[in-house]
Order: C-alpha cells, then sequence, then structure tokens
C-alpha cells in the first residue's frame, strides 16, 4: 500500500509540474492540463456575480484575472504539496522524524512537513534521515522556489498588458 501511495505522490507531482511548464513556459492556447478548467470555473462564477451590477459589471470582472492568479498558485501549490506529502507519509517515523520527541504518522504531518520543504530545507519541525529523503528535501525547496518565481513571472506579465 506504501508503494501505491508513492507512485500516487509522484503522478500528482509530475502532472503538477507538467501544467505549470504548460501555462507558464509553453504558455499556448489549450496545452494546459487543469488550469484552464479553473479558470474558466472562476470566470463563470465572475459573471454570474457581475450580472446583478448591470453598467458596472466590468468593475466586477476586472477583478476576475488576480483571482485567477492566486488561485492557481494556491492549486499548483495544493498539488506540489499533496504529492510531496504522499510520497514522505510512508516514510515517517523512519527516514523522515521530528526534530524533538515522537515522530507523529498521520496524513496532515506528512503535509505540514511536505509543505514546509517546499519553501525552505531545513526549516521544518521534519528532518529527512536519508540521503534520499535529504535530496527529496532538496529537490522540493527548488521546485518551490522556481514555481514561485515562475508564478511571479506570470503576474508580472499578466499586469504588464
Amino acid at each position: 500500500m506504501a508503494l501505491v501511495e508513492q507512485i500516487a505522490g509522484a503522478v500528482v507531482k509530475v502532472v503538477t509540474l507538467l501544467d505549470i511548464f504548460l501555462t507558464i513556459l509553453y504558455a499556448r492556447a489549450g496545452t494546459a492540463l487543469f488550469s484552464p478548467v479553473v479558470s474558466r470555473a472562476i470566470w463563470l462564477v465572475f459573471r454570474l456575480v457581475s450580472r446583478p451590477f448591470g453598467r458596472n459589471s466590468g468593475r466586477v470582472l476586472s477583478f476576475c484575472g488576480p483571482v485567477i492568479l492566486v488561485a492557481l498558485i494556491f492549486v499548483w501549490a495544493a498539488g506540489l504539496a499533496l504529492g510531496s506529502a504522499l510520497i514522505i507519509h510512508p516514510h515517517l517515523g523512519g527516514g523522515i522524524r521530528a526534530s524533538q520527541g515522537s515522530t507523529p504518522r498521520d496524513f496532515m504531518s506528512a503535509l505540514y512537513a511536505a509543505g514546509s520543504s517546499l519553501s525552505f530545507v531545513g526549516s521544518s519541525d521534519f528532518k529527512p534521515q536519508s540521503a534520499v529523503f535529504q535530496a527529496l528535501y532538496m529537490l522540493n525547496s527548488l521546485i518551490g522556489m522556481s514555481v514561485m518565481s515562475l508564478d511571479w513571472r506570470m503576474s508580472c506579465r499578466s499586469t504588464a498588458h
């Protein structure tokens, strides 16, 4: 069961990274995986909410782009954290331990450890104990830093027009 969880985590991470790549770096219409679905759903909600405002509906709709940007960053960060948590979860207490005291083994702790490893290596309450997990933490940190840099690039590009 642990192997299935880890494979699922790797798939979630790869799909999320592919969506980020196709949305930001290879920005061609119709190539992204799930970003267009998120964007269209938010656009539809904004269109519905703006209808009662009549002639002022444009003001409501002008907030849609920034909301889509923030939502995509959140969805991507959540996907990367979820994928990493699925990989980390079976190894809590073994390859990854708490800095102090006993290591919790619940999925929420794995999600916390994964999310922390996406921002900075070594700043979490959890520490990798083997070279494999040290490499995973370092890779997660590089991915997190790169994704946030790309998201910043995307936000600059969207506000420049």
